[in-house]
């Protein structure tokens, strides 16, 4: 895909989009540290049903998927400015008086069109670094510190008043949609969908996307049942509780660019295979402390060491190295499929509290057993699919002359072409991402 079909930026735009990144994550947290005031106690409902206010965001994130493969050849500025005006209106509607029934669907519409804004933003930062790793490493720092003031800021709100939670969020997606009007007007993408080979291309996503729902399943299990088993099993106080789930975020809110740097360097699946093991064993060690602070520690810091690894992996298995190849859908689909994962997670955990009375260790480690086993499986299936395709393609080059078999082959980087030309190719750790 060449530059001049699809938006580039550099230089303050780039950092532009990077500050509206982290602008972008925070509407849709600020509500969530006064959900039992500003939902459950408004409507008469139980912890569970509230719930369903944070469920119905997935929903309509995971509706969102089929959009991005048109919205990509849209303009920036277009995609930005009519989904955060569409999400700034949703939000206003929820601070009025309405049934229980239109806040699901509202925020269904706020779910559908925040994944909009984050992988627009996301795809436009990384297509314009100079490398995906970076690029998604960056993004990902952004996207962590808007979380983070987004919910202190909604925390703050609600115990000075609650009443203007959602109209200073709908506020921060005007100024959001304002903002994008400086952003470039040409489009995200061509209509070719890029050089790679559709088949190769939707498999890497839907491979990407396991990873990524793997890695969402144990922060959604994270979110639910770590507060609950270290206050109810190990009588921890909320400020240790509070440190164990912060850990992770601060990490990779600081540590982001520095993955990115290390996965462009070693390649996404090295760093992963190391990175999964790490996660697993940093839960089982906190699940398992007893309370004990010196172990409890221990195990938030591989937690937070796993979780740093493993933030850009899936999304360069997905997308590939090369910023320019970065499509708009790709990331989506990546995204939305890790949202199902963060909703298998918080599900999972929450029918084996309600069957086995409690949130117990021993369901906690069955599900990280699970995250081992699911991850090495994709591995394998990444390894065998890539020697599968590499053969494939091949026997269909040669099947078109030696042209098109010159053309798989890249060239090694630092020798000389036919002619004396350097040539410069691919590393060897391009290909273990392939």
């Amino acid at each position: 895909m060449s530059s001049e079909t699809r938006t580039t930026i550099s230089g303050p735009m780039w950092w532009w989009s990077l500050l509206l990144l982290a602008l972008a994550a925070i509407p849709d947290v600020m509500p969530y540290p006064g959900l039992k005031l500003l939902i459950a106690e408004r409507f008469g409902l139980q912890d569970a049903g509230a719930q369903l206010f944070a469920i119905f965001a997935l929903f309509g994130a995971l509706a969102a998927v089929p959009m991005l493969r048109r919205a990509r050849l849209w303009s920036p500025r277009k995609v930005l400015a009519i989904a955060a005006l569409i999400q700034a209106v949703s939000i206003s509607l929820m601070a009025l008086p309405v049934d229980w029934i239109i806040i699901l669907l509202l925020r269904c519409i706020q779910g559908y069109v925040d994944l909009i804004l984050l992988v627009t933003l996301t795809t436009i930062v990384t297509a314009s670094s100079r490398s995906t790793g970076r690029g998604f490493g960056v993004a990902g720092s952004a996207v962590l510190i808007g979380l983070a003031i987004g919910l202190a800021l909604g925390g703050w709100l609600t115990s000075v008043s609650a009443s203007v939670v959602f109209p200073l969020s709908a506020l921060v997606s005007v100024l959001i949609a304002v903002a994008s009007l400086l952003l470039p007007s040409r489009p995200l993408a061509s209509d070719d969908g890029g050089s790679t080979p559709a088949r190769f291309r939707d498999r890497k996503v839907i491979t990407a996307g396991a990873f990524s729902a793997s890695d969402r399943m144990i922060s959604g299990m994270m979110t639910v049942s770590l507060p609950l088993l270290l206050a109810n099993s190990f009588e921890a106080s909320p400020s240790v509780i509070g440190m164990v789930l912060a850990a992770p975020l601060l990490v990779c809110a600081i540590g982001g660019y520095f993955a990115g740097v290390l996965v462009d360097r070693v390649g996404a699946v090295p760093v992963r295979i190391c990175a999964v093991p790490l996660q697993a064993a940093g839960l089982a060690l906190v699940v398992i402390s007893g309370g004990v602070i010196g172990v409890l520690f221990a195990g938030t810091m591989l937690l937070a060491l796993g979780a740093l690894l493993l933030m850009p992996t899936s999304l360069v298995i997905g997308t590939g190295r090369r910023p320019d190849e970065v499509q708009l859908d790709s990331v989506g689909g990546i995204q939305a499929l890790g949202q199902a994962g963060h909703l298998f997670g918080v599900v999972s955990i929450t029918l084996m509290s309600l069957l086995l009375g409690s949130v117990t260790s021993g369901a906690v480690l069955g599900l990280v057993g699970f995250y081992l086993l699911w991850n090495a499986g994709w591995l394998g299936f990444l390894r065998h699919a890539h020697r599968a395709d590499t053969t494939s393609d091949l026997q269909d080059r040669l099947s078109r002359g030696p042209v098109a078999v010159r053309r798989l082959i890249p060239p090694v980087s630092g020798t000389h072409g036919p002619r004396g030309r350097m040539l410069t190719g691919a590393s060897s750790s391009d290909l273990s991402d392939s």
